[in-house]
Order: structure tokens, then C-alpha cells, then sequence
């Protein structure tokens, strides 16, 4: 997106809409979606629209995983515009389980 959204030219709709839309998991179905991308995807920036109530996870999730986030109103009413660009790779933990006298543990 490489110009700000005009609330008069952007329409929002569901794609698939959910048996469950309450506002918990719309934020949350949201934000693991954008937790995949950050984490897995091979992007150095993001840019999309967000729900506005979603901004502060957002930017924890950002910072968590070593990216900037940048999130201002979109001009519509309860939505974001947010770019994230990738700053730093962190180095994921390598953790394995291990059976220790019938329990579980972790190395």
C-alpha cells in the first residue's frame, strides 16, 4: 500500500464469516494471522489493515519478534494502518522434549 486509505474509496467485508464474531476472536483469529507472517514469512515489511482495538498486541507481537511497527488510524472508524518492517532476526530456542521417569521435561 503505498498510499494512505481514503475512507470514502475503502470498503471492508468479511470473507468468511466465522460461527463465533465476537470481538475476542475476530482480535484474536486477526493477530495469529499476523503472528504466522511475522514469524514464518520470508517479508522484511508488512503493510495492512488492522482492527484499531488490536493495536497495542500488535506492537507487542512486533516487538517480540524483532520488527517495528508503525500504527496510525486508518480514516475509517476502528481500523488501522500498520507497517511493520523486520529490524533484527532473534534466534528461536531449540527446545526438545525428553521422558524422564514417566514425565515430561524439557532441555
Amino acid at each position: 500500500m503505498s498510499e494512505k486509505m481514503d475512507a470514502e474509496t475503502v470498503e471492508y467485508g468479511l470473507i468468511v464469516s466465522f460461527p463465533d464474531q465476537s470481538p475476542g476472536f475476530t482480535h484474536g483469529f486477526e493477530a495469529g494471522m499476523l503472528w504466522l507472517r511475522m514469524s514464518e514469512s520470508t517479508e522484511r515489511e508488512i503493510e495492512i489493515t488492522t482492527h484499531a482495538d488490536n493495536r497495542e498486541v500488535i506492537q507487542r507481537m512486533a516487538a517480540s519478534l524483532g520488527w517495528s511497527s508503525a500504527i496510525n488510524p486508518s480514516g475509517v472508524e476502528g481500523w488501522d494502518y500498520t507497517q511493520l518492517v523486520k529490524v533484527e532476526s532473534k534466534p528461536r530456542p531449540e527446545l526438545r522434549l525428553v521422558v524422564d521417569n514417566g514425565g515430561i521435561g524439557h532441555v
